[in-house]
């Protein structure tokens, strides 16, 4: 593969299902340097994606991972908000992992329909859309499980 940020997509391949990445101490990756849609659209078998502590820095990527399940971008230094149609845009998700970053404003609270696992601990959100008295999942009784 190349630099991260501009990888050989074609090296890896098309039927892979889970992908976790270890952090190269001293390398951080800008998310805004991946091709996330790119990235899905070459691996449309991946269902688990896991970035936890790689040194992931910049906003929260606006992508549409449509077949992924389970997402983790938790210990990274992600700033920003949560893309207002990321939920709705992503189908498939049941698991979301996004705690211990820098991540502010409101919490998209629409447009999902299968997560059960939320974790957005140890962030910066400001508000929880009016939708919702209670974050802890009465807005959407599918929710199992989330952590602010």
């Amino acid at each position: 593969m190349s630099a991260f940020g501009n990888p050989d997509w074609t090296a890896l391949p098309r039927s892979l299902r889970t992908l976790s990445v270890t952090r190269t101490p001293g390398y951080n990756v800008n998310s805004t340097t991946i091709y996330w849609n790119a990235f899905f659209g070459n691996l449309a078998s991946l269902t688990s994606l896991s970035l936890h502590a790689v040194g992931l820095e910049g906003i929260f990527p606006n992508f549409s991972p449509t077949n992924l399940s389970s997402l983790v971008l938790s210990a990274n230094r992600l700033n920003g908000t949560i893309p207002p149609g990321f939920f709705y845009n992503s189908p498939s998700l049941s698991s979301l992992d996004a705690s211990a970053n820098s991540l502010n404003g409101n919490v998209p609270w629409y447009g999902f329909s299968r997560l059960k696992n939320l974790n957005l601990g140890y962030n910066s959100f400001t508000a929880w859309p009016a939708t919702t008295a209670d974050p802890s999942g009465v807005y959407d009784p599918a929710l199992v499980s989330v952590q602010l």
